[in-house]
């Protein structure tokens, strides 16, 4: 059984899963697709689950991100 404890709500956040946040060079990075490849892009991270990530800058609504490291560098 799992149980699902609401704490906080923030309107208008971003999340992503957590497998698409990698870090590089001490960095915070997701790896979001421009329409031809995907590029590597900083975020900041305000709060991290198990699964999710709330992301507080470097994204908009909207943006594809990547599950895996598409540099093929985890």
């Amino acid at each position: 059984m799992q149980i699902t404890v609401v704490v906080d709500r923030v309107p208008h956040a971003i999340t992503i899963p957590a497998q698409a946040s990698f870090l590089k060079s001490g960095q915070t990075v997701a790896y979001v697709w421009n329409g031809s490849a995907f590029h590597e892009r900083a975020i900041q991270v305000e709060r991290r689950s198990r699964d999710r990530i709330l992301v507080s800058g470097g994204l908009k609504p909207g943006d594809l991100v990547a599950l895996k490291d598409p540099s093929g560098k985890e």
